[in-house]
């Protein structure tokens, strides 16, 4: 083999290893879309005025503020809580249970621990565009390659909410709350009266097999009103629904999880809390979650009979390509009150053990190597933060949060390239084609703050300011035995970056039902260092910077009719600046990080929520995303890529119209027993995969979907029995897509149509 061709192969391989993979309409949408909802449910509302048995819409508390518990309809703020009873109703276990009832947030979805979350439109290569955190613990993501991807999947079991706060939350959350930040809040152990649970859960999957799930918790006071535990566990087994038909191999994509969480808390004194936190979970996935349509086209190896598609969900995979994820966390949280405020003060620590596995025999073929191979990623990320702030509770007219938070980030993580035999399971026996061990950490130091003014008893006004400054260092080693001798490793590099922004909000309480807010907001992303396992082979940028967004927004949350009716609207537009992006080197195709190009994102926030008479709850959610670049990024000049985005082309993965609505109907049906119907429908509009649609032969369509569930059961104070169909009409619904010049064509799709029944006891 020539020096060119093998440079080419170990280039190709080594990029394959890092990554896998309008404003016009805005107001009379608004206006027309708001009029439309509230008129259907105003009607029979007000038909129901009257009727005293229609009881008010419950009060949501949220802690999303860092201000203690505040009601949610008196935020200032666009954000959605999803409640432990939103959350057992709907069975919501997983993220894609979830984010199709919240306007504004959508995802990229590569499988099981491999989605991008997408806020408000914000998608692009690099960090975390939203900012994750489950309690006090950070535990937001960061993969090279896919701009946030790879999402801890915890299952969503014994919560007491979900806090989505939409829009930049820099101010108070950090470096990835560009787009806005979601908190996942777990149930802690009540310190006066026991209890548990137990539920089974037993479901057919179409094109799959059985599915079961056992989840219970148990609370215990030890010392009542002192110490007391809480204890959750569950375990998932779902069927896969992808074969392989090259392999031979059915249900592919099958899922085993099992986890745990133990939570206790001391009340120390009468104003000291202590509440420490311990949850692991362990996670394997059979397969890849990707299929393909390539039909007759389907690669073949030399010498192998060529073979036909013959059903969609189906893929040609030359290898094995199973997937472990093992996250894990510690915390600790002490909560001091006095007359005057609080002192809070936070240690965590999140730990998490990734391997993942991608078939990297098409991008061999391609360059004429006729060797099966696969790509393993084993990553161990480790991140350690703390966070001590205080908040107010003077008498008088201002009150102030405010805090020191302290981060440090270890990422050890290597890739690999194997052969495999002819079952696609790896030769262990023979040496790796190509070897990258990396080791990088991060740390961050922030000092952050929240200043209100009560201007008059109906009109506040917030300031908000936060600085930070971070380190970074890299250790590279690249060994390639097969190709030639061993590379590296590399020197060390290190760099530093930091970022100051600014926060503006104000009030007004028009009366008792009503609010209007605005606000100006910064939200940012740190910077890095490139990657370069090649030496000075490629002369590349060392680092790459933070980017920066202002969020401008006008919101209005009002109740109607005695707090039947809750609607909340939000109009926003986001400018995005030194947008962080993927190019590659003119020269080797070498890829790298760089700040370039800008990009405005216009939309509409619409949530309702209603009880026209008793027992029947309502609610509707439509969002509105217009996200497109305002400046031509650089160009790549190197054959068959396009060129970069251009001023006008809409982001990637960004549909422009979201909408949920959902019911649920209870009565008392007999003898202490209750009956409830249920239904929800979820919509997602069509997009693109690539920036430069039009141009780009490597573009996917993703086209609109639509997803029906339906529930019926029964109840009482104990027993809950209930029947459920996911998925009723067995959309195909196309969430994301992998299309190369070196791989196949392939689609990630969600579950086919589910049946099944689940059976909970409250002790």
């Amino acid at each position: 083999m020539n020096n060119r061709i093998s440079s080419a192969i170990r280039l190709a391989l080594y990029s394959h290893a890092r990554s896998p993979r309008q404003q016009s309409a805005v107001a009379p949408f608004l206006m027309g879309v708001s009029s439309a909802a509230l008129l259907a449910p105003a009607a029979a509302l007000a038909q129901d005025n009257a009727d005293s048995s229609a009881g008010a819409l419950e009060e949501v508390v949220v802690t999303a503020s860092k201000r203690g518990d505040q009601f949610l309809q008196n935020m200032a703020t666009s954000i959605r809580a999803i409640t432990s009873e939103d959350l057992e109703k709907a069975n919501i276990q997983d993220f894609e249970d979830w984010v199709g009832f919240v306007p504004g947030v959508t995802f990229k979805d590569l499988g099981p621990g491999e989605k991008t979350i997408v806020t408000r439109g914000l998608v692009s290569t690099g960090a975390a565009t939203t900012a994750v955190y489950f309690d006090e613990t950070n535990i937001t993501a960061f993969n090279d390659g896919e701009g946030g991807g790879r999402n801890v999947d915890f299952k969503l079991f014994d919560l007491e909410r979900i806090e989505v706060l939409r829009g930049p939350q820099g101010t108070l959350y950090g470096a990835s709350a560009l787009g806005g930040t979601i908190r996942i809040i777990s149930a802690k152990p009540d310190l006066t009266e026991w209890s548990a649970s137990a539920e089974m859960e037993l479901s057919s999957t179409k094109e799959g097999s059985g599915n079961y799930a056992a989840r219970g918790h148990i609370n215990l006071p030890i010392v009542p009103d002192v110490f007391g535990i809480r204890l959750a566990a569950w375990a998932v087994d779902n069927s896969g629904y992808i074969d392989n038909i090259r392999l031979g191999n059915s249900e592919i994509n099958d899922e085993e999880t099992v986890g745990a969480r133990l939570t206790a808390r001391w009340q120390a004194t009468e104003n000291l809390t202590l509440t420490a936190t311990a949850m692991t979970q362990e996670q394997d996935i059979g397969d890849s979650s990707r299929f393909n349509q390539v039909g007759d086209d389907a690669l073949i190896f030399p010498g192998e009979t060529p073979f036909s598609v013959t059903d969609e969900l189906q893929v040609t995979d030359f290898t094995r390509n199973p997937r472990q994820d093992d996250p894990t966390i510690l915390s600790l949280v002490a909560d001091y009150q006095t007359s005057f405020g609080s002192f809070v003060a936070t240690t965590s620590l999140y730990d998490r053990e990734v391997l993942f596995n991608f078939d990297s025999t098409p991008i061999l073929l391609f360059f004429g190597v006729p060797i099966r191979a696969i790509s393993s990623f084993p990553e161990d990320r480790e991140i350690w933060s703390n966070e001590i702030r205080f908040s107010s509770d003077f008498d008088g007219r201002v009150q102030f949060v405010g805090g020191l938070y302290h981060q440090e980030e270890d990422l050890e993580s290597e890739s690999n390239v194997w052969t495999v035999d002819a079952n696609g399971n790896i030769n262990e026996s023979s040496p790796s084609v190509l070897s990258v061990l990396r080791d990088r950490s991060f740390d961050e130091t922030a000092i952050f703050g929240e200043l209100t003014v009560n201007i008059t008893d109906q009109w506040d006004f917030t300031v908000g300011a936060r600085y930070a400054e971070f380190d970074f260092v890299t250790d590279e080693n690249a060994v390639v035995p097969f190709f030639g001798p061993p590379m590296g490793p590399e020197p060390t590099k290190s760099g530093d970056d930091s970022s100051s922004i600014l926060k503006f909000n104000t009030s007004y309480q028009v009366n008792d039902d009503v609010m209007v807010y605005a606000t100006a907001s910064e939200g940012f992303r740190r910077g890095g260092l490139n990657l370069n396992a090649f030496g000075d082979l490629f002369d590349i940028p060392e680092t790459f910077g933070s980017d920066e967004l202002w969020n401008y927004e006008v919101g209005v949350k009002s109740s109607w009719f005695e707090d039947k009716l809750i609607v909340n609207a939000t109009l926003y537009t986001l400018d995005w600046s030194d947008i962080q992006l993927e190019t590659v080197s003119e020269l080797g195709g070498v890829e790298f990080f760089t700040n370039a190009g800008k990009a405005r994102v216009n939309g509409i926030e619409l949530e309702l929520f209603a009880r026209p008479v008793a027992g029947l709850n309502l609610s509707a959610a439509i969002g509105y995303t217009d996200a497109e670049l305002t400046e031509d990024a650089p160009p790549i000049n190197i054959p068959p890529l396009p060129s970069e985005g251009q001023d006008g082309d809409s982001i990637n993965n960004v549909p422009d119209l979201t909408a949920s609505f959902a019911a649920d109907y209870t009565w008392t049906a007999f003898g202490g027993w209750d009956a409830t119907v249920g239904g929800a429908l979820r919509y997602t509009g069509d997009s693109d995969t690539r920036i430069a649609a039009n141009r780009d032969p490597f573009n996917v369509h993703l086209p609109s979907s639509t997803i029906v569930d339906l529930r019926a059961g029964l109840g009482n104070d104990n027993w809950r029995v209930e029947f459920f169909i996911e998925n009723l009409t067995d959309e195909r619904a196309i969430n994301d897509a992998i299309n190369e010049v070196t791989n196949i064509l392939a689609f990630f799709t969600n579950r086919p149509r589910t049946t099944g029944v689940r059976v909970n006891y409250q002790f």
